[in-house]
């Protein structure tokens, strides 16, 4: 039934012109004009009247200073008669509503039958996601053509579906970042609920703000989790945050309050709407992003990318940073270019069993010299094919120095350097530069098979500075669409850092994660933390139904060691890529504690681990049998 309902979805999607999406500004422009929203949830019960309970509650709400109920419908059954009857209820309390479409994936009917009614005020297309979406293997498409479909009728209400927000003491601290993805993108206004305490709904609506659309908190009430109205509802009011509390969590038997205080503290803060929003501390936080036009969009699809995979050897080895090369200024620039040391490594690559080998570029050497620099990547390309191992080349990362050095020359004794620099990533009037340049690369070697895949940003969330953290998307956006303007034959990806901390609760920027996967051909992520971690990403990510890199990893003092996770990435066939290969010491030198990354010394030949070597060896010998035993398919 459902594999029937997604290509009805999908052929909708596709046959008719829809509405666009608003864009950030249209939506913002819309919320600014709109009274800040408060009331309650209701559900709409199945019958062709209404009963009296239903009438009390929108009382309840219009009694306390509510402006507008959310209508929970349930699809199951024709809901069309329903609405109707319920509409008119709250007409006649001088209550808007909030719609949402429970118990189908097929909302269009009911969304199209009042797609111009003036009393809603919005679509909640999915509220429950999860449990709507049970069983869908690949998500994104789906949502996509929901949201397709309705905007198709001409809906003239925004849109939205209700993102799960997670929390340290979630039993599913990362949740289902496929549904994640695909409707944060989706939407014309934000929908979420986040029931942690107040730091976690605040870190919410921080995070969400990135996106510059209304945000609208449909779910937050949980005692237990110091979740409280009083609590949460002035943070919500002071960002014009619109907000729905359950009936039933007020009132579980509809008639007695669960705390006498609670019903105060609603009417309090929704007799003074003309307050919220006035001194917002997180409104500015974020560039609007939007789900990109479908017709430029070049993405693979998950089956596409699955059908890659297929033919991909199970790809292991390591991210190389040359012996006595500091950055990618030094691996990359005319004078410390070193065919001699990358041959010597790349040997050692070789030696090991490894195929693949990961590599940073720099958009400075293609400014100074745009031949030379490719002429480069070409002999490094070269020396890896004639040893059986190819190469994925990243972009742009935010490690290191981020300022411009004088004529684009690094002085004495600099480290990293971030991609693009400030000069850059600040100024879009330069973009059109990096666009020319990382096209080019593209356009270079998009067809090389000595090259696996690409990676467009390194860890986007890791950033220190905070006007890095709030601009990121939005250069990042843009060059997803570069680059699928010149669509190379190689999978395009972004790799997010590591999302939980080792109590597994939550630690990374969803909102950026979200965007990085939302786009990317394949899911590229970064682990140091202990094995137990590391299924944890292997688990959530699974759910991208997509094929996946491991693409950072080892950090011995952390437990993230070659015996641990090799196993681990083999039995999934997953790619694994360490950092690091030669370490700065020599042989004989006594770290002052156990080293973090390298496999060997400097002099290239003397194993920091011998055992290590041997056991790297030994599994990578046989690749054939990688994908054997996994317990994470993504069939």
């Amino acid at each position: 039934m459902k594999k029937h309902l997604i290509a009805l979805l999908l052929c909708v999607s596709a046959g008719l012109a829809a509405r666009p999406q608003w864009s950030a500004q249209e939506s913002q422009s819309w919320w600014d004009e709109t009274e800040w929203v408060i009331g309650l949830t209701l559900d709409l019960p199945q019958g062709n009247a209404l009963p009296a309970d239903f009438a009390d509650g929108l009382q309840m709400c219009r009694d306390l200073g509510g402006n507008a109920v959310q209508l929970r419908v349930d699809c199951t059954t024709p809901a069309s008669a329903r609405l109707k009857l319920a509409l008119a209820a709250v007409d006649a309390c001088g209550l808007k509503a909030v719609v949402a479409t429970a118990g189908t994936l097929d909302p269009v009917p009911l969304c199209a039958a009042f797609a111009q009614d003036k009393r809603i005020l919005a679509w909640n297309l999915l509220p429950e996601p999860e449990k709507a979406l049970e069983g869908v293997q690949e998500v994104i498409p789906v949502i996509t053509g929901i949201f397709e479909a309705v905007r198709a009728k001409h809906v003239r209400q925004p849109l939205c579906a209700a993102l799960d927000i997670p929390y340290p003491y979630s039993d599913r601290p990362f949740g289902r970042m496929d549904i994640f993805s695909a409707i944060s993108l989706q939407g014309d206004i934000v929908a979420f609920r986040c029931k942690g305490p107040v730091k976690e709904l605040e870190n919410a609506v921080r995070r969400l703000s990135v996106f510059r659309r209304p945000l609208l908190c449909v779910d937050f009430l949980d005692r237990e989790g110091e979740s409280t109205l009083d609590r949460c509802l002035p943070l919500l009011k002071k960002e014009k945050v619109g907000v729905f509390c359950p009936l039933t969590a007020l009132w579980p038997d509809g008639k007695t309050p669960c705390s006498v205080t609670e019903p105060e503290v609603l009417r309090r803060q929704a007799m003074k709407k003309g307050e919220a929003g006035k001194k917002p501390s997180f409104r500015e936080t974020g560039w609007g992003i939007s789900a990109p036009d479908p017709a430029r969009v070049k993405q693979w699809s998950a089956a596409q990318a699955r059908a890659w995979w297929a033919k991909q050897e199970w790809p292991v080895g390591c991210m190389m940073t040359p012996c006595g090369t500091r950055n990618q200024y030094d691996v990359w620039q005319a004078e410390t270019f070193d065919p001699a040391s990358l041959t010597r490594e790349f040997n050692l690559c070789k030696n090991l069993g490894f195929n693949l080998v990961r590599l940073y570029l720099h958009e400075d050497m293609w400014l100074q010299d745009a031949a030379g620099f490719k002429a480069r990547i070409d002999e490094v390309l070269s020396i890896a094919a004639e040893r059986g191992i190819r190469v994925t080349f990243t972009f742009c990362t935010n490690g290191g120095s981020s300022r411009p050095f004088p004529d684009g020359k690094q002085p004495a004794g600099a480290g990293w350097v971030q991609s693009p620099k400030d000069d850059i990533f600040f100024d879009e009037s330069r973009w059109p530069q990096f666009k020319a340049y990382m096209q080019d690369i593209l356009r270079t070697y998009g067809h090389d098979e000595r090259i696996l895949y690409w990676l467009l940003w390194n860890e986007p969330e890791n950033l220190r500075s905070a006007q890095r953290r709030r601009d990121v998307m939005k250069i990042m956006a843009q060059m997803y669409e570069w680059a699928w303007e010149v669509r190379p034959d190689q999978p395009l990806s972004s790799s997010p850092w590591f999302p939980f901390n080792p109590d597994g609760s939550l630690r990374s920027r969803y909102d950026v994660e979200a965007f990085a996967h939302v786009y990317s051909d394949i899911c590229v992520f970064h682990c140091y933390r202990p094995p137990l971690q590391l299924e944890k990403f292997i688990k959530t990510l699974s759910q991208m139904r997509r094929p996946m890199v491991c693409e950072e990893y080892m950090s011995r003092e952390l437990g993230s060691y070659f015996d641990f996770y090799l196993p681990v990435l083999k039995r999934e066939k997953i790619a694994a890529i360490n950092w690091g290969l030669v370490h700065s010491l020599s042989p004989g030198e006594k770290p002052e504690a156990i080293w973090t990354h390298g496999i060997f010394y400097n002099d290239a030949k003397t194993p920091y681990i011998p055992a290590e070597v041997d056991f790297i060896r030994s599994i990578c010998a046989d690749k054939s049998t990688a994908g054997q035993g996994a317990l994470y398919p993504l069939e």
